[in-house]
């Protein structure tokens, strides 16, 4: 038997996704241990604002869920954080495994989404590109509770193109999809964006097909896409409502300037890896992204089947919430790789073996041999992030030297300036963990306790 037959095989086939699916659950679980070992119990920079006088110790309140935080409704994080309050005190060890947890959750999506759009990409394939998604890069967002946040757009995003684009059609599905959007939308203001693109493209889609179809089609294709497009359309219109913009916010880089395109290439190219700046590796990476995209659309005109339409919809997505970053953060020679980023631009790689995959499908030969070179590529991007894990010890005693700043003003009292933790002083806040009895607050009661015996 030759290689090429057997690695075809079933039985092949088999073996390769146990294979990769234990070194996936492995680098997962073992990620998890080191997160939850170093984790701390102390809010960390944006969740001293669960304390404030608005939020939690006024108690639950609506208007406190849809509060901005900065330029952002980060409504399902804040319910998050109540749940947690009631069940834990909201204890930040806790929130910051659960966070992990939907991070787990995000990854059976994707691997999901697979299965449905791209059915000819054998498992196992898929699976070889998830331990890059696993690697330490992503840390900010592993362990900081808030950081929910990012796990909660792209996932929502992702379900969204899911259900919208799946066939067949069903009402069920479609609301489902636009279910999904508004939970996207209320996740993080990038939520907003996706949505905003997705539905837009899923509108081209049903415009498309209705075109194809005979009256009794037809009607049916514009119904669902007002079903899925108004509810929508509500609630991001109901996002605006007295929103306001980050005060803090400095001047944008317009797509025009060459600090836009820094900045932007750049962040692609962190996706893929690669911490190097370089405009020229970010090109390539981008060209790596929208070759398929282009390519399919060429061949087969607006004709595209819905798994298509899905990918294109979801890597479009990808780009604009990356183009929105480098807008609002591309000035001057502020830094494209960071930590907290690198969860949307990551997104970029698992889509264009997607799109490689389906542009491919007729030719598995060159299909093979582009999905290796582009897991060697991204071999080589991440290749030395599996040495960056000590961050996370690092962190904790960052936040342990938190924790003995804030047991001080318990102790002594003072403005509680705690630098590693808050850039200001936190005192009006830490009065209020008192207030509800904070999970964190009572550990620090309870250690000056036993220190005092």
């Amino acid at each position: 038997m030759t290689r090429r037959s057997y690695f075809d095989s079933p039985q092949a086939n088999r073996w390769l996704t146990i294979l990769f699916l234990t070194v996936c659950v492995l680098i997962y679980a073992g990620h998890f241990c080191i997160v939850y070992k170093n984790a701390v119990n102390v809010p960390f920079w944006d969740e001293w604002g669960l304390f404030g006088p608005e939020a939690l110790p006024a108690g639950f309140r609506f208007k406190w869920v849809f509060e901005q935080a900065n330029e952002h409704r980060i409504v399902l994080t804040k319910l998050l954080c109540w749940a947690l309050f009631y069940v834990s005190g909201l204890d930040f060890v806790l929130s910051i495994a659960i966070t992990y947890a939907i991070y787990g959750l995000l990854l059976a999506c994707i691997v999901l989404f697979a299965r449905r759009m791209a059915p000819h990409l054998p498992t196992w394939t898929i699976l070889a590109f998830i331990p890059f998604l696993l690697s330490p890069a992503n840390w900010e967002n592993h362990f900081w509770g808030f950081e929910s946040a990012y796990h909660f757009v792209v996932m929502f995003s992702l379900l969204t193109a899911f259900f919208l684009f799946s066939t067949p059609q069903s009402l069920a599905r479609l609301s489902v999809g636009a279910l999904m959007a508004v939970l996207a939308t209320y996740s993080f203001f990038a939520g907003l964006l996706a949505a905003c693109i997705v539905v837009g493209l899923f509108g081209a889609f049903k415009i498309v097909r209705a075109r194809r179809v005979g009256d009794v089609d037809r009607r049916r294709e514009y119904l669902q896409l007002v079903a899925v497009v108004a509810p929508v359309s509500a609630f991001v219109a109901l996002y605006f409502v007295n929103y306001h913009g980050s005060p803090a916010s400095p001047l944008p880089a317009l797509p025009y300037t060459e600090s836009f395109w820094r900045f932007f290439t750049n962040i692609v190219s962190w996706g893929f890896g690669f911490e190097t700046n370089s405009i020229v590796l970010g090109s390539i990476c981008l060209l790596l992204v929208l070759a398929p995209i282009v390519i399919e659309v060429w061949k087969n005109g607006w004709q595209l089947p819905a798994s298509s339409w899905a990918v294109i919809a979801y890597s479009l997505a990808t780009l604009a919430i990356l183009a929105a970053i480098s807008y609002g953060r591309g000035y001057g020679g502020a830094r494209a790789k960071i930590s907290r980023y690198q969860e949307f631009a990551m997104m970029l790689l698992p889509f264009t073996v997607f799109a490689w995959a389906i542009v491919l499908k007729e030719r598995p030969r060159v299909r093979k041999y582009v999905l290796i070179s582009l897991w060697i590529f991204c071999c080589l991007g991440y290749s030395y992030k599996w040495l960056w894990f000590p961050v996370y010890r690092e962190q904790a005693e960052v936040r342990r030297e938190g924790v003995r700043c804030i047991k001080n003003y318990y102790e002594h009292g003072g403005e509680a300036l705690c630098p590693t933790i808050h850039p200001f002083p936190i005192s009006s806040m830490l009065d209020g963990a008192k207030k509800v009895n904070a999970s964190f607050y009572r550990e620090i009661q309870d250690d000056s306790q036993r220190e005092a015996q």
